[in-house]
């Protein structure tokens, strides 16, 4: 290599060299630090907590809490919570890292991080012992990501986790205001299709229950043989369609409450007028869940509706319930092309 071509090398590294110092003085000016690349802010385990509170400024506005291992809302009387949804924000808090953007406590203002105006989650564990305390900046870095820091410090990091969304903040931030709806478990049926072995739909009048719909399943005829799903009360000569069944079940399983009521007023559910009932059954044990209906409230069309053992009342929209009040019209098996028989579907 000749003499000019390692001046040129030496002239090259020495310009990059400055570069690389200019802006670590430029990052101090502005109070950042460029070793917090990457950083992981928090480290805790999930399965530790059993308090989350979540607020803006300085106000607690949703408390979800753990009882008897099931999580609840405190602000929808106690209603159980949807799982999933705590069990991501969990998980998401827990390993949470982020690139440091500032370290001066003067420019909070401008991530809209200050202690009266941010976002804050709290996670606290038993004995009420401090496993998270994390604000979050209402002012974002872009189309994606958001600014946060520990309760305590003034350091400001970007993160790329849409804890926003897992909060249920779904326009700006600063103009976004927390539900404690969006926490509320709104399934009413989560039942294990092969293990229900009877589904009875009833009306419910004056102490007289009226099977309206119903099917059960009996036992295979040997070992491994599937059984074979009989209909029950109105035309139960008739033969049932297991794909129709196995629908309804799906149906059932897919319907979601509008919201929690107010269980302290009876939405007539001191005298329910419907119930539906589904008994399943694992390893010789049985287990059924029933649920009740008030009487429709015509001017909304819903229906306030009842798990038996449990205190969370439910709105339903109206629609719905007609998905559940069905007859055994609905789960007749078609009959054969050329063959005989009243059945429809």
């Amino acid at each position: 290599m000749s003499r000019k071509q390692i001046l040129f090398l030496f002239l090259i590294l020495a310009f990059l060299s400055t570069g690389l110092w200019a802006r670590f003085f430029l990052d101090h000016r502005q109070g950042r630090d460029v070793t917090g690349v990457d950083e992981k802010l928090l480290a805790f385990d999930p399965g530790k907590a059993e308090r989350i509170l979540i607020g803006k400024g300085l106000k607690t506005q949703v408390e979800i809490f753990k009882e008897d291992g099931i999580w609840k809302v405190k602000e929808l009387w106690n209603a159980r919570a949807d799982e999933i949804k705590v069990q991501a924000i969990l998980s998401a808090l827990s390993g949470i890292r982020g690139d440091l953007r500032s370290s001066d406590p003067a420019l909070l203002k401008d991530f809209g991080i200050t202690d009266p105006e941010a976002f804050c989650v709290k996670v606290m564990g038993g004995n009420n012992d401090l496993l998270a305390d994390l604000k979050i900046g209402v002012k974002s870095p872009g189309h994606t990501g958001l600014f946060v820091r520990l309760f305590d410090r003034p350091d400001v990091y970007a993160v790329e986790v849409g804890l926003d969304r897992m909060l249920g903040l779904f326009t700006g931030l600063e103009e976004g205001d927390l539900s404690s709806g969006f926490w509320a478990d709104l399934v009413l049926f989560k039942l294990e299709p092969e293990r229900v072995k009877e589904i009875t739909i009833s009306r419910l009048k004056d102490g007289v229950t009226a099977l309206r719909a119903g099917v059960v399943k009996e036992e295979g005829g040997g070992p491994g043989e599937p059984g074979r799903w009989k209909l029950i009360g109105p035309q139960e000569s008739l033969s049932a369609d297991p794909d129709k069944v196995l629908r309804f079940i799906v149906t059932l399983n897919s319907l979601r409450a509008q919201a929690v009521a107010d269980p302290n007023q009876k939405h007539g559910l001191d005298h329910p007028v419907w119930q539906l009932g589904v008994k399943e059954s694992e390893g010789g044990k049985e287990k059924e869940t029933v649920l009740f209906a008030g009487a429709k409230d015509s001017k909304e069309y819903v229906y306030f509706v009842k798990r038996r053992g449990r205190s969370e009342v439910y709105r339903l929209n109206g629609y719905y319930f007609e998905d559940m009040n069905i007859t055994n019209e609905k789960l007749i098996e078609d009959t054969p092309r050329g063959g005989e028989g009243t059945g429809n579907s």
